[in-house]
This record gives structure tokens, C-alpha cells and sequence, in this order.
């Protein structure tokens, strides 16, 4: 029982998927907050921009390995394969999106507005992840739709939100360089 206990903490982000309301979007915006205070700790430790990618990139691994495993553990004790709690497919998704971006619009972070800082670049940048990925999520389009009906089991749950976080991430990317040959 304890087995479960570990797996229900990690998959429901400590209990954010238990949320009465809206448990994806609570997952991902929980994720948002993570995801910007390890960024912020990594900008006052001065970790190279390589480093950090490199760290968000084996972390969507682990999640994601380690979902394909847990789901289906979990999933059989609530006799449900896709229970609404399980949001550790929304917080890869999510960080999957934001790191891909992340590389175009660092120089924008955790500056003030003297040292070149743009809070609105930052905004666009968690608003857009955020947004668009919940979208995705939601309508699940295109070839996330067909994941979603077609893949079953760890696999299925987590790699629909792996492709929304790779949509969004790479849409991103091609928003953020536009806007960069623009300024």
C-alpha cells in the first residue's frame, strides 16, 4: 500500500490533481510556479543556459519513463486508466513546452527593467506555454487526438501531453524568433 501512496503523491503532484475544479489546469499552472522558482535558482547559481536544458531535458525523461510505469499501477487502483487526478502527464507537457522555448527568451528573465529585462516577454512567454497548452490539451487535435483514442495505457497517458508540450514548445520557438527579427 505504501507503493501506492508514493505513486499517487508523484502522479497527482502532491494532491494538486485531487482538485475539485479543473485538476489539469490546476497541475499546470502548479508546474508554472515550480518551474519558475527552479529557473530562478538556477539564474542566482549562474547555471549555464546547456546545463539547464540539460536538466529540464533528463527530468521530462524521468517523468515521462516514469509515468509510462506508475499509470498503470495507479490507474488499476482507482479502476480508471486516465483518472482526472493523474496530472503528471500535464506538468511534463508543461515543462516540456516552457524549456523548449526557454532558450530564446532567458535573456529576459530575472533582470530588472534598467539591465534589459521585459516583463511583457516574460508574461508572452508563460502565458503562451500555459495557454496554448491547456488548449491543446483540451481540444487534443490532429495527431494528440489520435494518441489520445489509439495508445493506451502509461504509454498513452503520458505521451499525448509529451506531443502538446512539443507542439507548443516548437510553435513557441517560431513566435519567439519571428518577434527576435523584429527588435
Amino acid at each position: 500500500m505504501s507503493s501506492i501512496k508514493y505513486h499517487a503523491a508523484v502522479l497527482t503532484l502532491f494532491g494538486c490533481g485531487k482538485s475539485k475544479y479543473a485538476p489539469g489546469t490546476v497541475g499546470s499552472f502548479v508546474t508554472i510556479l515550480i518551474w519558475l522558482g527552479f529557473s530562478y535558482l538556477f539564474f542566482l547559481q549562474g547555471v549555464p543556459l546547456w546545463v539547464e536544458t540539460l536538466i529540464w531535458a533528463l527530468a521530462s525523461m524521468a517523468m515521462f519513463y516514469y509515468g509510462i510505469f506508475a499509470v498503470p499501477i495507479y490507474s488499476k487502483f482507482l479502476n480508471n486508466e486516465d483518472h482526472p487526478s493523474i496530472v503528471l502527464d500535464e506538468v511534463l507537457g508543461q515543462v516540456v513546452a516552457l524549456a523548449l522555448i526557454y532558450p530564446f527568451v532567458k535573456s529576459y528573465y530575472f533582470l530588472d527593467v534598467e539591465s534589459g529585462g521585459n516583463f511583457m516577454v516574460v508574461a508572452s512567454h508563460i502565458t503562451f506555454c500555459f495557454l496554448g497548452f491547456r488548449l491543446l490539451d483540451i481540444l487534443k487535435p490532429s495527431i494528440i487526438g489520435k494518441i489520445d483514442k489509439n495508445v493506451k495505457g502509461g504509454l498513452g497517458v503520458m505521451l499525448d501531453d509529451l506531443v502538446c508540450g512539443l507542439f507548443v514548445g516548437g510553435l513557441g520557438v517560431i513566435f519567439f524568433l519571428i518577434l527576435k527579427c523584429f527588435n
